[in-house]
C-alpha cells in the first residue's frame, strides 16, 4: 500500500476472515482490495489486541473499531510519519531510504520469489506492466542463480544422454 493509503486505513476496512483490505479514494479513483497474508493479518490482530489494552488502562476511547488503524499517540489522525519514519531509520542504521522504498522491497522479493509479472502487477494495483517492472528489481545473486539453474539444467541434460 501507498503511504497516504496506509495513513487513511480504518479498521472498518479490514476484513481479516476473507483476508483483505479496502482502500478507499486510492491513486486510481476507485476503491480497491489487497490481499493479506498471515503476517499482515497477525500484525493487524497483535495492533487491535494492544489498542484494546490502551483503552482498558487508560480508562478511555482512543478510537473506535470504526477508526483509523494507526493513531498518533494522543489517539488523532496522523498527517506524516516524518516523527516515527526518521528515528526508526536512524535506529536502524540506515541511510537514503524512503517510506514509498517499501513498494520496490515487495516487488522484487515477491518477484524474485516466483510470482510472475502479471500477478505482481495486480498486487501492486499497477495500470501498466511498465510500472510493475520499474518496481521490481531483482538482486545480483538472485540473477547469479538464474544463471547457475541453466548450468544444473545443463548437466541433468548431459547425464540423461549418456545413459
Amino acid at each position: 500500500m501507498r503511504k497516504g493509503e496506509l495513513l487513511k486505513l480504518r479498521w472498518r476496512d479490514i476484513d481479516i476472515a476473507t483476508g483483505t483490505i479496502t482502500i478507499r479514494d486510492p491513486k486510481s479513483g476507485e476503491d480497491e482490495h489487497v490481499l493479506m497474508n498471515e503476517t499482515t493479518k497477525c500484525s493487524l490482530r497483535t495492533l487491535w489486541e494492544a489498542r484494546s489494552k490502551i483503552v482498558a488502562l487508560k480508562d478511555r476511547a482512543l478510537e473506535a473499531p470504526s477508526g483509523f488503524v494507526f493513531i498518533a499517540p494522543r489517539g488523532g489522525y496522523i498527517h506524516d510519519l516524518k516523527r516515527y519514519w526518521y528515528p526508526v531509520l536512524e535506529r536502524a542504521g540506515l541511510e537514503d531510504f524512503h517510506f514509498h522504498d517499501l513498494r520496490h522491497t515487495f516487488a522484487s522479493r515477491a518477484a524474485m520469489s516466483g510470482v510472475d509479472l502479471y500477478t505482481l502487477q495486480a498486487l501492486m494495483r499497477h495500470r501498466s506492466p511498465l510500472m510493475t517492472q520499474r518496481y521490481a528489481h531483482l538482486s545480483a545473486a538472485h540473477q547469479r542463480e538464474a544463471i547457475r539453474r541453466l548450468d544444473r539444467w545443463h548437466d541433468r541434460q548431459s547425464t540423461a544422454a549418456e545413459r
